[in-house]
């Protein structure tokens, strides 16, 4: 399942860049401009993912390490995403 995952999105990003470069070129057309937003938006929420992820992992980590039950006082998903998207 996780080649599949990587196939998707490496996909995603070359087309998102096939419709960036027409759009450069003023070649895109209205389809084209709708499709970049849609892609725009997987990659941002592929992104903020993958960041909540790293953070709430590296967060369990430091709790193992110091002695703490799995999931105490680690950040809720969305303030994590936040705390991503500020950086």
């Amino acid at each position: 399942m996780q080649q599949l995952y990587a196939t998707i999105g490496k996909i995603t990003l070359e087309k998102l860049t096939s419709i960036q470069s027409k759009m450069k070129d003023n070649t895109a057309t209205a389809e084209d401009r709708q499709f970049e937003a849609l892609l725009l938006e997987i990659t941002a929420l592929a992104k903020n993912r993958l960041c909540s992820n790293s953070k709430r992992n590296r967060v369990q980590q430091r709790e193992v390490g110091m002695g703490r039950a799995h999931g105490a006082n680690t950040l809720p998903p969305y303030k994590a995403a936040r705390r991503c998207a500020r950086r």
